[in-house]
């Protein structure tokens, strides 16, 4: 069994920029490390050996053009033990249309898509219940405009992910190049 998603990678300039937006030393607040920032497609969850090679090899059929995405705005939200603090993604139809278009490609495979509207964006601290909502309304408010320049996307990535008790650590299963319009 692996533990699957589908995601964006993005330069380790731009994961810098994004982390470079926490406040320092704040009690409970945990930026996500910088190797591990991506903006994700399609969380699969488990998946068995033979299936997620089914969906790797689909993947490779994939046929969509670069795109280019703007990060923009500040946010989080509350989970029942914290907060998770993210940066925003541009409206971007190309974004939607290529995860529209990657669904197709895995429900053949049992990968049944969320119900829920794609709302991407980058996971960039999880909070816990020390720090305070008042802390993460005044953080997100300083940032009402921020904005990073738009960046090209040129792949897409299956990655497995296994979690012990330190975290996540993800490994790369297949990069899948993006078409030159």
């Amino acid at each position: 069994m692996k533990r699957l998603f589908i995601a964006i990678d993005l330069p380790d300039e731009t994961k810098r920029q994004l982390v470079s937006l926490l406040p320092r030393d704040v009690p409970g607040l945990r930026a996500t490390p910088v190797h591990q920032i991506h903006l994700t497609l399609h969380f699969l969850g488990e998946v068995e050996n033979d299936r997620a090679i089914a969906i790797g090899d689909s993947l490779s059929n994939l046929s969509a053009p670069r795109l280019t995405i703007q990060f923009v705005g500040v946010g989080t939200f509350r989970q029942p033990r914290g907060m998770v603090w993210w940066v925003g993604v541009a409206d971007n139809t190309a974004l939607s249309a290529l995860h529209q278009t990657i669904a197709g490609l895995i429900q053949p495979h049992g990968c049944i898509p969320d119900h829920r509207p794609y709302k991407p964006h980058l996971t960039i601290a999880r909070a816990d219940q020390r720090v305070r909502r008042d802390l993460a309304k005044q953080w997100v408010e300083e940032r009402l405009n921020f904005s990073l320049p738009p960046l090209e996307i040129s792949s897409v990535v299956l990655f497995s992910s296994i979690l012990d008790r330190t975290g996540a650590t993800h490994h790369v299963e297949r990069n899948v190049p993006l078409a030159l319009s």
